[in-house]
C-alpha cells in the first residue's frame, strides 16, 4: 500500500491506511503515536548511505564470510540476480 503511494507519502495518516488495510490500529497507533522504532530506523537509514545505498530495492550478494560480493542496486531481472548469485556460489 505504502509503495502503491508513495507519491503521497508525506503527511499520510498511516493509522488510517492501516485500518484499510485490516491491522489492528490501537497498537500500531501507540507504535506510531510513540515513534518506538524511529532511532532503528534511522540507524538502518545511515547504515546504508554509508554502504552506497541511495534508493530501493538494492540488494547486497554476500560471500560466505558475510563478506560483499556484489551490489545491485534497482531492480533486477532473473538474469542479472542468478548471474551474481552464481558467482558468489562460485566463491564458496
Amino acid at each position: 500500500a505504502l509503495f502503491e503511494r508513495q507519491d503521497s507519502l508525506e503527511g499520510m495518516n498511516y493509522v488510517a491506511l492501516a485500518g484499510e488495510l485490516g491491522l489492528e490500529t490501537g497498537p500500531f497507533k501507540v507504535c506510531v503515536d510513540e515513534r518506538k522504532y524511529k532511532d532503528e530506523v534511522e540507524k538502518d537509514y545511515k547504515d546504508g548511505v554509508a554502504a552506497g545505498v541511495t534508493g530501493t530495492p538494492g540488494y547486497f550478494i554476500l560471500g560466505k564470510e558475510g563478506n560483499v560480493i556484489q551490489f545491485l542496486e534497482g531492480a533486477q531481472s532473473y538474469k542479472v540476480m542468478k548471474e551474481a548469485i552464481d558467482q558468489a556460489l562460485s566463491t564458496l
